[in-house]
């Protein structure tokens, strides 16, 4: 599975277009997988969805804490990556 810190959006700056993962539906109905990561946290959360639905909410404490995302397919970000 490949693994990805938990950024939610990839902006492409040029055509202020996003490529995104996950847009608010529930975890268990997209494959996706949310874990830990050193004394952080990730979970899904209803509290602050800014377009609806839900959201994740990762809690940390310094920079070697947070959560990951795990996909059941590798997710191509290369669009995104070559447009700075």
């Amino acid at each position: 599975m490949k693994q990805f810190a938990a950024v939610m959006t990839f902006a492409a700056a040029a055509t202020l277009s996003a490529q995104s993962f996950y847009n608010g539906q529930p975890i268990a109905t997209t494959g996706v997988t949310l874990s830990s990561w050193g004394g952080g946290k990730i979970i899904e959360s209803k509290e602050s969805s800014l377009a609806g639905g839900n959201a994740l909410r990762v809690e940390t404490g310094n920079l070697f804490q947070g959560g990951l995302i795990s996909t059941a397919s590798p997710l191509s970000l290369s669009g995104a990556a070559g447009n700075k």
